[in-house]
């Protein structure tokens, strides 16, 4: 076998009973009905206390009238008797019990409850508030702080670490003057009940009526009148005054609690399975521990013992400050290294002191906890304690056996016979009945021999006869059925087959019982459809891939749909909405638009721009094109006339006026090409020549085929208005004679 000390088997799907009771109720009046009686055998004292049903509790047990008396004598007012902390899957409660019928006077009692969330040195705040002049000690530094408000008549507050306030809770004093606070996770930056433990220092204080705390002489003196702590050194007796751990300003003591997923408090290590009465040739006793939380866990600090009551004769030892156990790990102490690892042939996790091997971790002496000059742990058959203290030296666990005796934890009877191992269950129950928790497993053992020959789940395990714990593995030859595991009874339960679908449409998925799943390729060119129709028809290829398909092509080359593709149901065209432009590259058919999904034909543009010197035509890119007819293009736009750059020009006259005759017959008459303004030039346009008329008179014109003005012609080929211009002509001779006439 193994060495009983290696990591427990059981896997953390076991919940703890912590994590499986219900929630505990606790309504915040005033009235701890709701809350666990069970305290420890002495005063200043912290215990896990655990209920048949599975609700927990931290439990501190003060000493009475150990107040400082700074402002009154005796004070009463902010004494502790007693302080609890629980929670459910919302909140975490308190309880501050007060001394049983005392009465209060004065200004009233402030409760302070400082909260390490992260449980990191030097990390949050160490100032308690209100002025309190009292810090918490460095590694107890917090992140939250919860106090009470009643010096101005309200309940409480959370706040942060510059003291602001997060959050109003709920507080009441009841008739009795106990306090219950209720805290949602949420308040402490929490969003349930927390995996990692919460450190606390509680202190009280008095309350003036703006809720500061009432000075005591000073800065130089803390404010703090009680507080939850052993001062460093659990006594039965003589116990010191408050100002015995404040003097400094700083309250030193702190505790850890733990919390399970619904809120209720749990130990973190418990005593597993032990011998008590060994016999002589045999193993001597031994302790095996069992760490419950999910996490690792340092036992550095923590220390195990048979001594029941602080300054008592027995033994308290402290674990090497090495150690550290894995989620649901084991370490076993023998109480004689040698004679263990002689009997079973490997060696233990730790041995209690003188010791005697060098290869085995020594145990030390607690001494703050027994008056004994040589300590011993070592059980009387007939029935005793084993206690295991956490580093604040809270008991968070004690098992008990045939005549011991611990308040408020029933004992396992009968005790145990000679090599006779009791056990707890394999999910570390704890109800505070060692009669419900623990089972006798019959004599230690070595070999599954020793167990009736033992199979995959009973055997010799952790040092006695009976079930291996559930989760040990119990194969068998076919790993297509499944990795059976023990299910902690004894039995080997079947398990679901491996998953051999590999996801793949491509290769057929089975199972051979020695080598598990397999994964045949299908023959190519087989469907591979992934259920999306629009990335086309997928085919499983020789290596058996799934090839993508062609994706579908939806456009219907409709302008008035828009085309879409469904997954399941294809391509998909709905009609755009009425109006929509569905132009045909042609600007010779108008603007055509969509109605109903379908494209409609525009109104041609009219090319007609109305002037008879152009060519009117549309270009199915431009549209309407207006180019200009050649120059001298005859043309009528409301007149006669010939096109010049595109316009029709009425002024480009007929022929031009003939010279005048000079005594008989003459040549009159002169050529005009092109222009109107004067009796013989030579322009672009045609030319017109006047034949003249007989000796005595002038000449005749000619036909006018100027380019331009309006010509009015007769069948003569002379016109009024040629006539006005000769007899301006003559008249204007005459006016020349004249002239010259008259010079001198």
């Amino acid at each position: 076998m193994g060495r009983p000390a290696l990591v427990s088997l059981l896997t953390l799907a076991l919940a703890l009973s912590s994590g499986a009771a219900s929630a505990h109720p606790v309504t915040v009046d005033g009235n701890p009905a709701d809350w666990l009686t069970r305290t420890a055998n002495g005063d200043n004292l912290g215990l896990v206390a655990r209920a048949a049903n599975g609700q927990g509790e931290y439990v501190w047990r003060d000493v009475a009238a150990d107040t400082r008396t700074d402002l009154a004598s005796p004070e009463v007012v902010a004494d502790i008797a007693a302080f609890q902390v629980t929670g459910d899957a919302q909140n975490v409660y308190f309880l501050l019990r007060r001394q049983p019928g005392a009465m209060f006077s004065g200004q009233p009692i402030q409760v302070q409850i400082a909260i390490d969330t992260d449980r990191v040195a030097g990390s949050g705040q160490d100032f308690f508030a209100e002025f309190a002049d009292t810090k918490v000690a460095e590694g107890a530094r917090w992140e939250r702080l919860v106090e009470t408000l009643f010096g101005s008549g309200g309940t409480a507050k959370v706040i942060d670490t510059s003291f602001n306030q997060v959050s109003l809770v709920s507080a009441v004093a009841g008739a009795n003057g106990d306090i219950e606070i209720a805290v949602p996770w949420t308040a402490l930056g929490l969003a349930g009940p927390p995996a990692t433990p919460l450190r606390f220092t509680v202190a009280t204080f008095r309350a003036q009526s703006n809720d500061v705390t009432v000075d005591i002489g000073g800065p130089q003196f803390s404010n703090a009148l009680d507080c939850v702590s052993d001062y460093g050194d659990p006594s039965a007796a003589m116990f010191p005054n408050t100002y015995q751990d404040v003097q400094d300003l700083v309250v030193d003591y702190s505790f850890d609690v733990h919390f399970g997923v619904n809120g209720e408090v749990y130990a973190p290590l418990v005593v597993q399975r032990f011998l008590a009465n060994a016999p002589g040739g045999s193993s001597d006793e031994w302790y095996l521990v069992r760490n419950t939380t999910g996490a690792s866990l340092s036992l550095a600090g923590f220390k195990i013992g048979d001594e029941e009551t602080p300054d008592g004769a027995e033994g308290m030892f402290v674990f090497p400050p090495s150690a550290t156990l894995p989620a649901g790990g084991t370490f076993v102490v023998a109480r004689v290294g040698a004679t263990y690892q002689t009997f079973f042939g490997v060696a233990p996790d730790g041995e209690l002191p003188p010791g005697g091997s060098m290869a085995i971790a020594d145990l030390a002496a607690y001494p703050q906890w027994t008056s004994a000059g040589m300590p011993n742990l070592q059980l009387a058959n007939t029935g005793d304690e084993i206690l295991l203290l956490d580093p604040s030296n809270t008991i968070v666990d004690v098992a008990v056996f045939g005549t011991g005796v611990y308040p408020g934890v029933t004992a396992f009877t009968p005790a145990p016979g000679a090599s006779e191992v009791l056990s707890r269950s394999a999910a570390s129950g704890d109800t505070d009945s060692c009669q419900v928790d623990f089972t006798s497993t019959g004599v230690q053992c070595v070999t599954d021999m020793q167990c009736g020959g033992g199979s995959a789940c009973s055997g010799c395990f952790q040092n006695a006869c009976g079930p291996k714990p559930a989760g040990t593995p119990c194969p068998d030859a076919d790993v297509c059925n499944g990795d059976e595991a023990c299910d902690g009874a004894g039995t080997c339960a079947p398990a679901m087959g491996p998953a051999c679908d590999d996801s793949n449409p491509c290769t057929v998925d089975g199972c051979a019982p020695m080598t598990g799943c397999t994964h045949t390729n299908v023959a190519a060119g087989t469907s591979c459809a992934d259920a999306n129709v629009c990335n086309g028809d997928e085919a499983c290829n020789a290596n058996g891939a799934c090839q993508a398909g062609m994706p579908l092509d939806c456009d219907d080359t409709n302008p008035c749909t828009m085309d879409a593709c469904d997954a399941a149901t294809g391509c998909q065209s709905t009609n755009a909405t009425d109006g929509t432009a569905c132009p045909d590259d042609d600007a010779c058919n108008g603007d055509e638009t969509c109605a109903m999904g379908v494209c409609e034909s525009g109104m041609a543009p009219s090319c007609d721009d109305q002037n008879s010197c152009t060519d009117d035509a549309c270009d199915m890119m431009n549209g309407c094109q207006n180019t200009p007819v050649t120059d001298g293009t005859a043309c009528n736009d409301g007149c006669a006339g010939v096109c010049a750059a595109g316009t029709c020009d009425c002024g480009m006259g007929g022929g031009g006026l003939g010279g005048g005759g000079q005594g008989g017959s003459g040549q009159g008459g002169g050529t005009t090409t092109g222009s109107t303004t004067s009796s013989a030039s030579t322009g672009s346009g045609p030319s017109s020549t006047g034949v003249g008329g007989d000796a005595t008179g002038g000449g005749g014109g000619g036909s006018d085929e100027g380019d331009g003005g309006c010509s009015c012609k007769t069948a003569g080929g002379s016109s009024s208005d040629a006539g006005a211009l000769v007899l301006l002509g003559l008249v204007g001779a005459l006016l020349r004679r004249q002239k010259r006439g008259a010079r001198p």
